[in-house]
């Protein structure tokens, strides 16, 4: 009787077990269905996204975000393709010019106070002047207007700005993706952004950014020689060159937890002879190249540009022009101001690149990228109208766009949907607006 009731305990032990089991597996499971459902985004139809790596990744149809347990998100597109995008997602929305950022960041005001916020960031006015903390040495710039010294980064709403540890800066938004070679000072209409320094300039104060979250940054600002001339042309420090390298974003948010525990954090502001923010004029002894404009038509892009090279030193002036399964390199006359690429297909996006060969005092030759510019092409514009019938003739008008050149054509009558005659038509005639008969 004793062993019978010993054998109870065990079984009524055992039962108890399993079902504490299965209540923690149920608790488990409510848990992470509450987390992964208040961790999911939508994401619009012809979204940008960014993946870990800073790679631009276009949504052509709706996709999904999702936070995953390794605390990474991650994007799903309509073919269920998968993208890790890393602690933050950014995603830039160009119907409605809005940027999203997904996770925790520190807005910095202009008064040196910070503002943390987390979830589902959105910011709906890129004209604003701010910038954004996202993580060490990883920041994003707002602002009608975003430039650097010498011009050859002009952009506006949104630039991303990931710095590596030796002062280096990876710069995207949709239409730009490039790398500095050296240190670059940023501006807006409002501020100055030393990147390299980490170091936001507003009237007499100076920010210093590392002491949000800490910095792993170890770029030390190189002294200039006794007798240097402190007016050369800044264009040397801020050449751009175009990459695809992944920048090491190693978190350090533990540097100075202590000095962030609410959403308003006061930063020491220490106050310096800063640099104004007007333009910087160009020097009429200085080299610089300036693209004017790019202008398209349906098979052709004019790029307007001048070269300033008074001391010979570009070797070569270039520019390349990229799209799918086509990509073309052109030498550019340095004492000629319009180039027109031609043989274009139309309604295409091309990626311009404007870059140069520059001879070193040592005699080696640096390839520099200066600008990166998209333009698309437009469509191809054909009207036809028709002007009169008969039992016998169809009259119409039939103008095609003369800056395309058709090679041959052909109209064709189609009658309760059964395919009638055919008829070539007269190019030239068409491409004069001029009436035919059918």
């Amino acid at each position: 009787m004793r062993r019978l009731m010993d054998g109870n305990k065990r079984v009524i032990s055992l039962f108890s077990i399993i079902i504490i089991v299965i209540i923690a597996l149920l608790i488990v499971f409510l848990i992470y269905s509450l987390i992964k459902s208040s961790d999911e985004y939508i994401v619009s139809s012809g979204a940008i996204a960014y993946d870990v790596d800073y790679n631009q990744i276009k949504l052509n149809n709706e996709g999904k975000i999702e936070k995953k347990w390794d605390g990474n998100y991650y994007l799903y597109d309509s073919e269920n393709n998968s993208y890790n995008l890393g602690k933050q997602a950014i995603i830039y929305d160009i119907g409605k010019s809005k940027l999203t950022v997904i996770g925790t960041i520190y807005k910095v005001l202009l008064d040196g106070q910070v503002e943390k916020y987390n979830g589902n960031n959105e910011i709906t006015n890129l004209n604003e002047d701010f910038i954004y903390k996202l993580a060490d040495r990883k920041y994003i710039i707002t602002g009608s207007r975003i430039v650097n010294e010498s011009g050859t980064l002009n952009t506006e709403d949104f630039l991303l700005t990931v710095l590596d540890q030796a002062g280096n800066t990876l710069m995207a938004n949709n239409v730009l993706d490039a790398k500095t070679i050296n240190p670059m000072i940023i501006y807006t209409a409002s501020f100055k952004f030393d990147v390299a320094n980490e170091k936001l300039v507003y009237e007499n104060q100076d920010i210093d950014l590392k002491k949000i979250i800490g910095s792993t940054n170890k770029y030390i600002e190189k002294e200039e020689p006794i007798g240097a001339d402190k007016n050369q042309d800044e264009t040397n420090n801020n050449n751009i060159t175009n990459t695809n390298e992944s920048t090491n974003n190693t978190s350090n948010d533990n540097a100075i937890s202590e000095e962030i525990n609410n959403n308003n954090v006061n930063i020491t502001n220490n106050t310096n002879n800063s640099t104004s923010n007007d333009s910087i004029k160009k020097s009429t002894l200085s080299k610089y190249i300036e693209i004017k404009s790019i202008t398209s038509s349906t098979s052709y892009i004019d790029i307007n540009y001048i070269v300033n090279d008074p001391e010979n030193k570009y070797q070569i002036v270039y520019v390349n022009i990229e799209a799918n399964n086509f990509e073309k390199s052109i030498s550019l006359d340095k004492s000629v101001t319009t180039y027109r690429v031609t043989d274009l297909s139309p309604d295409t996006e091309y990626l311009i690149t404007v870059g140069y060969k520059e001879i070193l005092a040592d005699n080696s030759i640096a390839d520099v990228i200066d600008s990166i510019e998209t333009v698309k092409t437009k469509k191809i514009g054909a009207t036809l109208q028709i002007t009169r019938l008969t039992f016998s003739k169809i009259f119409f008008t039939l103008k095609l766009d003369a800056n395309y050149l058709f090679s041959s054509g052909k109209i064709v009558v189609y009658t309760d949907g059964v395919k009638g005659e055919e008829m070539d038509i007269n190019i030239e005639e068409a491409s004069r607006s001029r009436r035919m008969v059918f």
